[in-house]
């Protein structure tokens, strides 16, 4: 289960970011500011970082490739991954392969049920009868 940030090729303008505000002289400058600025700081960045790569193809046979094949065929059945916001599912005879999705847009998730994999959007099938009784 990775968080897919930084994970396969492509993503640079993350990569940098990532660097950036990993780094020690950032951060010992990031708590000097007072935490209300901090806060719109990261959502500001935040959205623009989701407006930047919402028009980004999402290109999930080259993650499956560079990511998820090399764990598959090392030691894992399953690769899941989150960070790129748009749900998949791949089923390879290597394994399989599922980006998680994201609640903003798409209120997808992954469910393991039964030792099969599936991904769902929310409200969740049976979900729709129990929520509306009670």
């Amino acid at each position: 289960l990775y968080h897919g940030d930084g994970l396969g090729p492509g993503d640079r303008g993350y990569k940098v970011l990532k660097r950036v505000l990993r780094n020690p002289l950032a951060i010992w400058l990031f708590r000097w500011i007072h935490p209300d600025l901090g806060i719109r700081l990261g959502l500001h960045s935040s959205g623009v970082s989701r407006s930047a790569t919402s028009t980004e193809t999402l290109d999930a046979d080259l993650l499956f490739r560079t990511v998820a094949l090399p764990e598959l065929r090392a030691r894992a059945d399953a690769v899941l991954m989150g960070h790129h916001h748009t749900p998949v599912h791949l089923t390879r005879p290597e394994g399989e392969f599922l980006i998680l999705g994201d609640w903003f847009e798409h209120f997808s998730c992954v469910r393991l049920r039964g030792g099969k994999f599936e991904v769902l959007t929310w409200p969740l099938p049976g979900e729709e009868e129990a929520s509306s009784t009670g």
